[in-house]
C-alpha cells in the first residue's frame, strides 16, 4: 500500500512538472510573440516616420530650385545633377540624402527628385524613399505660333472626336501619335523633336511634320526635327497673393451650387487652394468667368455634369484663362475660353466634352485627347505673351507623381 502511495505521488508530482513546463513554454511563446509584435508596430512607426522624413527632403530640395539661382539655372538647362545630405534634421537622429538630376528622356525643364529618409529610434534604423518628377517652366511666353504646347508625350486616339487648329501649330517635347481620328491644321505645322506616328488618321491642310524620324532627308511634307521647348511657367505664388477672390474647393463647390443656374465669377483672379472635383454639383449649371480661375491642385471634371457650360472671357489686360497646378482630367461640359488653358502637369480629354479655345492649350506634362471630344482652337497670342510676361518672378515647381518604396 505504502509503495503503491508513493508510486500515485510520483506521478502526480510527474504531471505537476510536465504541466509546468508547458505552461512555461506557453508563456515563453506568449512572451516571444508579444515582444514580435511590439517589434514588428514598433518598426512600422519608425518606418513611417522615415517616411515623412524623406517626404520633408523633397520639400527641402524643391525650396532650394526655388531660392538658389545657380539650381534654377541648370534644371531649366538641362544640367541640374545634385546631391546633399543632412544629419539631425528635421530632428535629432533623422536625416536624408537627396539626389536631383535633370531627367534626359523628358527635356530641359524636368528633373527628378530622389530623397532617401532616416530615422534611428536607438535600436534600429529605418529607411524609405520617396521620388518625385519635377517641372520647371521657362521664365517667358512661348516662341512661334504653339496652339498646342506639350511638354511630354502628345496623343490622340480613335473615336468620333476631332481637332481643328487655326493660326498656330501643335508642338510636343515627346513624341506625337494620331490613331484612327482627325485633325484640320489649316495650314499650320505638327512638331515634335521626338518620333511622330498617325495611323488610320486623316490630317487636313498640314504645312509639315517637323519630327525626328522625318529626318534625313526632309522633303514630301516631313521636315527636320526642331529643337525642344521648355512650356512656360505660370506664376501660382503671384497669383494666390493677387486674387481678389479665394476659395477653398468646398467654398467653391457651395458657391456654385447656391448660385442658381447662372454663376457668375467676376475676378480678375480667383483663386482655389487645393484639388477640385467637378461633379453632378454642377449639373445643368453656366459658369461666367472672367479673367483668370487659378487652382492650385489637380482638376477632374466628371460626364455627370451633364449640361455644364463654362465660359471665360478676357478682363480687358489679355490676362484670361483657366490655370491648374496639377493635373487636368475632363469627361465633360462644353467650355468656351477666351485665354490659356493652362496645367503644370499632364491633361487629358477623355470623352463627350467640346472645347473652343481664342488662345492656347499649355501643358508641362503630357497631353491625351481621346473618344468623343470635338475641339477648336483659333491661336491668339495675346493672352499668352499677357500671362507669361513677368520674367524674373518665382517659376512655378510641381510634383508630377510620388513613389514610395522600403
Amino acid at each position: 500500500m505504502m509503495r503503491l502511495r508513493l508510486r500515485q505521488k510520483g506521478y502526480a508530482l510527474a504531471t505537476i512538472l510536465v504541466l509546468l513546463g508547458v505552461a512555461m513554454f506557453g508563456v515563453g511563446a506568449l512572451v516571444t510573440i508579444s515582444t514580435l509584435e511590439s517589434k514588428i508596430s514598433r518598426s512600422q512607426l519608425e518606418s513611417v516616420t522615415a517616411y515623412y522624413v524623406a517626404e520633408a527632403g523633397v520639400e527641402d530640395a524643391m525650396w532650394r530650385i526655388n531660392n538658389t539661382p545657380a539650381y534654377s539655372s541648370a534644371l531649366a538647362g538641362g544640367t541640374l545633377n545634385i546631391t546633399y545630405t543632412t544629419t539631425n534634421v528635421p530632428t535629432t537622429n533623422q536625416g536624408y540624402t537627396v539626389t536631383m538630376q535633370s531627367s534626359v528622356s523628358m527635356g530641359a525643364g524636368y528633373a527628378t527628385i530622389t530623397v532617401v529618409g532616416t530615422n534611428n529610434n536607438g535600436i534600429f534604423t529605418s529607411q524609405r524613399k520617396v521620388q518625385a518628377t519635377v517641372f520647371q517652366g521657362a521664365t517667358t511666353a512661348p516662341g512661334g505660333n504653339l496652339a498646342f504646347l506639350s511638354g511630354g508625350a502628345f496623343s490622340m486616339t480613335g473615336g468620333s472626336g476631332s481637332v481643328s487648329i487655326t493660326g498656330g501649330d501643335l508642338f510636343s517635347n515627346s513624341p506625337i501619335s494620331f490613331n484612327s481620328t482627325s485633325i484640320n491644321m489649316h495650314g499650320g505645322n505638327i512638331k515634335t523633336p521626338k518620333a511622330y506616328s498617325a495611323n488610320s488618321t486623316t490630317l487636313t491642310n498640314v504645312g509639315g511634320v517637323y519630327a525626328q524620324n522625318c529626318s534625313p532627308p526632309p522633303g514630301n511634307g516631313c521636315q527636320t526635327a526642331p529643337a525642344s521647348q521648355t512650356p512656360p511657367a505660370f506664376d501660382f505664388a503671384s497669383a494666390q497673393t493677387n486674387a481678389n477672390t479665394t476659395y477653398t474647393p468646398a467654398q467653391f463647390q457651395s458657391f456654385v451650387q447656391n448660385s442658381g443656374s447662372t454663376v457668375t465669377i467676376p475676378g480678375p483672379i480667383t483663386y482655389i487652394s487645393g484639388n477640385l472635383s467637378i461633379g453632378n454639383w454642377a449639373k445643368n449649371k453656366t459658369l461666367n468667368i472672367t479673367g483668370e480661375l487659378v487652382i492650385m491642385g489637380n482638376v477632374s471634371v466628371s460626364s455627370s455634369t451633364g449640361n455644364l457650360v463654362v465660359n471665360v472671357a478676357d478682363p480687358g489686360n489679355g490676362k484670361s484663362g483657366i490655370f491648374v497646378s496639377g493635373n487636368i482630367s475632363n469627361s465633360g461640359g462644353a467650355w468656351n475660353i477666351n485665354g490659356v488653358y493652362y496645367a503644370a502637369s499632364n491633361m487629358s480629354f477623355v470623352t463627350g466634352q467640346q472645347f473652343t479655345l481664342n488662345g492656347a492649350f499649355i501643358a508641362g506634362g503630357a497631353i491625351s485627347v481621346n473618344p468623343g471630344l470635338t475641339l477648336t482652337i483659333n491661336y491668339n497670342v495675346t493672352p499668352v505673351n499677357a500671362v507669361f510676361s513677368g520674367g524674373g518672378q518665382a517659376q512655378a515647381l510641381q510634383t508630377d507623381y510620388w513613389e514610395e518604396e522600403y
